[in-house]
């Protein structure tokens, strides 16, 4: 819970996506009485604890943990899997007793902590023997370079696997019988393919072997698992716990079609079953934003926040509800809190930006808006209003350069002509002044305010 993710997406199909946790903690939950409690000795807000995993006896939880950070650190983003612009984060395993809930003292897993790599994903075999882990150079889960090494379970030397493939070997599973052990893989092609290996008493392992026919060619196989039971005994498989997610996945369905009513019954749906899920409340509040209803919406941005108080999305939206109610301190604050989270927030800069210059503060304006086009050389809207920030400053000579990035950007952006033929007008130029406003009104023939001028 509390939890902060590192989230990148790739334009490399390979590897579209890195995710992995930044902050949280981790808490139990008494089924009983529906109580959700901090597990002492793995709730230290200056580390991220994350990726759980039970001993066979019930006894001991292994865990993995580093310091938290920044979901987002200064300067450019990373643009792969790997880059060295992503967050840089190395987990170790440590282990903790349960002891009902109480916790106690976390201890680092010998063997798979304090070796100058990131060690994630711990998975007990059913007797009790070994963990197999997954071992990188940075976060946790679909990397490139991530491989699958076993320990005793009580620690000790780590192995490297002989199943591991060239590429991403990940998400694996025990057999019940502590002799199987089935993982994902990019061995083959850009889908992850499900493998078989086999491991002996000695904790020694098979070269791998591709299970065949087991998805489409363009699909992806994650997570898979055994099951104890007969190969004819399954009738349905149904997934109670993620019912929430299903609710939420419908509610964005309905949104992108136009559906607002049937988006909040969905949404209401999801949040009924599962109450502490930010994305939920922040959906909720855009929907509720959308339909002109900006005081629910802050309400819900503020649940969001009070459950994930590190969600530079939630801070920003917030701020937008904010400023339409015309409290613009309170919008700077959370524009300034997402920026603060996220530093590369491209829409954050933009919104605060755009605020700081209606209200006047021009030269803090326009460093937003440099900050904004670094993260995004090619937008026209932030070149324009760096542009009516220079305007209000005086400085009608300098605005007129960015009014033309603009256009390179964007040649129909009416505004960007009308706003140059403003500045035209300032130096006594009408006739090139006449010359913008007409090329506005041609590219938006509505453009009031360029028909004016």
């Amino acid at each position: 819970v509390r939890e902060s993710v590192f989230v990148q997406n790739y334009i490399d199909y390979r590897f579209l996506q890195t995710f992995y946790p930044t902050g949280g903690i981790l808490a139990v939950y008494y089924r009983a009485t529906g109580r959700i409690k901090s597990l002492p000795g793995a709730d230290e807000a200056r580390y991220v604890q994350s990726n759980p995993t039970w001993s066979p006896d019930g006894k001991t939880i292994v865990f993995i943990r580093a310091k938290a950070r920044p979901n987002y650190a200064e300067g450019p983003r990373a643009k792969y899997a790997n880059d060295p612009n992503e967050t840089q984060i190395k987990y170790d395993l440590y282990r903790i007793p349960f002891n009902d809930g109480r916790g106690g003292t976390p201890q680092p897993v010998r063997g798979a902590s304090a070796n100058g790599m990131s060690n994630s994903f711990p998975r007990y075999s059913p007797d009790g023997k070994w963990i197999v882990y997954v071992q990188c150079n940075n976060g946790l889960l679909m990397r490139p370079d991530s491989k699958l090494y076993i320990i005793p379970a009580g620690g000790g030397k780590a192995r490297l696997m002989n199943c591991n493939s060239r590429r991403m070997n990940s998400w694996h599973s025990w057999s019940p019988n502590s002799r199987w052990l089935v993982f994902s893989s990019k061995a083959n092609t850009p889908f992850t393919q499900m493998f078989l290996t086999h491991v002996d008493e000695d904790g020694n392992d098979s070269p791998a072997i591709l299970i065949p026919n087991s998805t489409a060619a363009n699909r992806a196989v994650n997570l898979p698992e055994f099951a104890d039971i007969a190969g004819d005994a399954i009738e349905e498989i149904t997934t109670p716990a993620a019912d929430y997610r299903r609710h939420y996945d419908l509610a964005r369905r309905h949104r992108e079609a136009g559906r607002l009513t049937e988006c909040l019954a969905e949404l209401r749906k999801s949040l009924d079953l599962k109450s502490d899920y930010p994305r939920t409340y922040i959906a909720l509040a855009n929907v509720l934003f959308e339909q002109n209803k900006p005081l629910e919406a802050i309400g819900n941005y503020l649940k969001a926040i009070d459950i994930s108080p590190n969600n530079p999305r939630a801070h920003n939206n917030l701020g937008v509800a904010l400023k339409k109610l015309g409290r613009h301190d309170e919008a700077i604050r959370h524009y300034r809190a997402a920026i603060a989270i996220h530093p590369t927030y491209f829409q954050a800069h933009n919104n605060l930006a755009t605020l700081l210059d209606h209200l006047g503060k021009h030269d803090e304006a326009i460093e937003h808006c440099r900050k904004a086009i670094e993260i995004d050389p090619a937008s026209p809207a932030v070149h324009n209003r760096w542009g009516n920030a220079l305007m209000s400053l005086g400085k009608p000579r300098e605005a007129i350069g960015h009014f033309d990035k603009a256009l390179k950007i964007d040649p129909t952006y009416a505004q960007a002509h009308h706003d140059w033929g403003i500045a035209l007008m300032g130096l006594a130029k009408i006739d090139e002044a006449l010359e913008h406003f007409s090329r506005a009104v041609r590219i938006d023939p509505g453009f009031h305010g360029a028909h004016i001028n």
